[in-house]
């Protein structure tokens, strides 16, 4: 029998807690603008500081939207009771004036994707390296070590933020599901993920498994080490590899050096 994530009115006492509207709103300044960090297909993204002092991001879904309420319920049923250096903690939630809002600690760092693909940090390869480690391990824990066998769904670089001190931490848990034992299910409907990064194998039979995030994991390592997304990733990487052995000119020919 396959496990089942938690439902909301489950998590009381869990260290999740529950917030009034009225106290995101003060957090956020309104949701000003000057306190948005970033906005996706069904929510926004706020920075904000809670009464208590402290940092948070608030996702704001929008209202008005099929998926939005089905999105928030299972980034709340997967991720309130995870609890992991590599996967983003999750304070609390607010549901109420038909609103729907997330609160998670602040990563200050933003996205993976605007790190290694963006001009904001210029990361070294052991930088690299420690990144890839710990999305590593975060992954690793989802799929063994956290009571139930959760497939993430849509990992890739926007999907990963990082802390002051550049840990990653896995969020975004709009498509997660729990597998069975077997490890295999059969996918209904339309396909849910990013391009580029879903397993073939999901795309073409609608089979997913943990080895879907695998996959998923596998693009998301050659693009921190390329500095290239999906598309351009594979036009060139093997080429460029071909010829000088070098990629982006910062992987060491000695890999003995950044072994760990």
């Amino acid at each position: 029998m396959v496990e089942t994530a938690p439902c909301i009115h489950e998590l009381n006492g869990s260290g999740f807690s529950g917030f009034h509207f009225s106290q995101l709103l003060a957090a956020t300044n309104n949701f000003a603008f000057q306190c948005k960090i970033r906005s996706c297909g069904y929510a926004d993204v706020y920075k904000g500081r809670l009464d208590s002092g402290l940092e948070v991001m608030i996702k704001r879904f929008h209202q008005n939207n099929s998926r939005s309420s089905l999105t928030f319920e299972n980034e709340v049923r997967f991720h309130a009771k995870l609890l992991h250096k590599n996967v983003a903690k999750l304070i609390g939630c607010c549901s109420e004036r038909g609103e729907a809002l997330l609160v998670y600690e602040s990563l200050p760092n933003g996205s993976l994707s605007d790190t290694v693909t963006g001009t904001r940090v210029s990361l070294n390869w052991s930088e690299r390296f420690k990144i890839i480690l710990g999305i590593a391990r975060g992954v690793a824990y989802l799929h063994d070590c956290c009571g139930i066998q959760i497939m993430h769904g849509d990992l890739n670089p926007q999907r990963i933020l990082l802390d002051s001190y550049m840990t990653p931490k896995i969020t975004d848990f709009a498509f997660a599901k729990v597998c069975s034992p077997d490890g295999r299910e059969r996918h209904k409907g339309s396909l849910l993920g990013t391009r580029g990064y879903m397993d073939p194998g999901y795309v073409i039979d609608r089979i997913y498994s943990v080895k879907s995030d695998v996959y998923s994991f596998g693009i998301t390592l050659l693009e921190i080490i390329t500095a290239k997304r999906p598309d351009a990733l594979f036009k060139d990487a093997a080429c460029q590899i071909a010829d000088n052995g070098r990629i982006n000119g910062d992987v060491p020919h000695d890999r003995s050096s950044i072994a760990w």
